[in-house]
C-alpha cells in the first residue's frame, strides 16, 4: 500500500518521532510483514477460504484509519504492521482470482 511508502516520513519528521531512519525502519517492518504474510497466505486461505479477500479489506481499513491517526511510535509502527499484513491477503487473493476467472484471450487486459 503506497500510503505507507508516501506518508510515514512525513508523519515520522511532522510529529517529531525521529529522522529518515526512523522511516526507514518502519517502512521496512511493513516490508517484512507483507513478506510473512505473502509465505503464510496459503494457511490463512486455508482457513477464510472466500471470506479472506474482506478479512484483508477490513482489516487494511482498519490500519488505514490507525494510520491516518498515529501521532506516536508505536501507534505508527502498529499500523504499519496491521497494513503489511492484511495487504498481501487481499492483493494476493484479488491477482489469483482475475488469474483463474478471465479466460485466456482477455489475460492481457485483465492486468
Amino acid at each position: 500500500m503506497s500510503i505507507v511508502n508516501v506518508y510515514t516520513p512525513y508523519l515520522v519528521l511532522a510529529h517529531h518521532l525521529g529522522g529518515s531512519m526512523t522511516a526507514s525502519v518502519i517502512i521496512t517492518v511493513y516490508t517484512l510483514t507483507s513478506m510473512v504474510m505473502g509465505f503464510l497466505f496459503g494457511t490463512f486461505f486455508h482457513f477464510l477460504h472466500r471470506y479472506i479477500f474482506l478479512f484483508g479489506l477490513f482489516f487494511m481499513g482498519v490500519g488505514a484509519v490507525f494510520f491516518y491517526f498515529a501521532h506516536g511510535l508505536v501507534t505508527l509502527t502498529l499500523s504499519v504492521i496491521v497494513i503489511g499484513l492484511s495487504y498481501p491477503m487481499a492483493g494476493t487473493y484479488l491477482f489469483n482470482t482475475i488469474a483463474n476467472r478471465v479466460p485466456q484471450r482477455m489475460a492481457g487486459l485483465s492486468n
